[in-house]
C-alpha cells in the first residue's frame, strides 16, 4: 500500500492540471507533507493531504473561495480525516448567509480510493 504521493500522483488522481496544483501550493491553498526542498525536487503527499484536496475541490464546487477552503480544510486533525465519520463547518457566504457543510469522511475514502484505483495507484 502507497502511503506518499507525488505532485505528479496528485494531478492525476485528482485531474488537475500540474500548473494549477503548482499555484494552489504557491498561494498555500494547498500544502504537502513535506514540501520541496528546492528547484527539481519532489514534494511528498500523504493519504491525509489527499482527503484534503478531495475536501478543498468539494467546496470550491459549492462555490466557497478558494482561501476560505483552504482555511477550512486546514483547520481538520489528521485523526480526523482518518477516524472521524463527519466534519462539520459553518461558512459565510454571500448572499445566503451562514452555510452548514457537513462532509461525510466515509464518503471522502471511498471517493479518494476510488480515485487512487481509477488511476492505477494503490491507496
Amino acid at each position: 500500500m502507497k502511503f506518499s504521493y507525488t505532485t505528479t500522483d496528485v494531478c492525476r488522481i485528482f485531474d488537475i492540471k500540474k500548473e494549477c496544483l503548482r499555484q494552489w501550493m504557491t498561494d498555500g491553498f494547498i500544502v504537502p507533507s513535506k514540501p520541496s526542498d528546492g528547484p527539481g525536487l519532489r514534494a511528498i503527499f500523504s493519504l491525509p493531504d489527499l482527503y484534503r484536496i478531495y475536501i478543498f475541490q468539494s467546496f470550491l464546487n459549492a462555490d466557497v473561495k478558494r482561501s476560505t477552503s483552504a482555511d477550512l480544510v486546514r483547520q481538520i486533525p489528521d485523526d480526523e480525516l482518518l477516524e472521524a465519520d463527519k466534519v462539520e463547518f459553518d461558512v459565510w457566504q454571500l448572499p445566503k448567509g451562514v452555510v452548514k457543510y457537513v462532509i461525510d469522511m466515509k464518503n471522502v475514502i471511498k471517493s479518494v480510493k476510488s480515485k487512487l484505483k481509477g488511476v492505477g495507484i494503490d491507496g
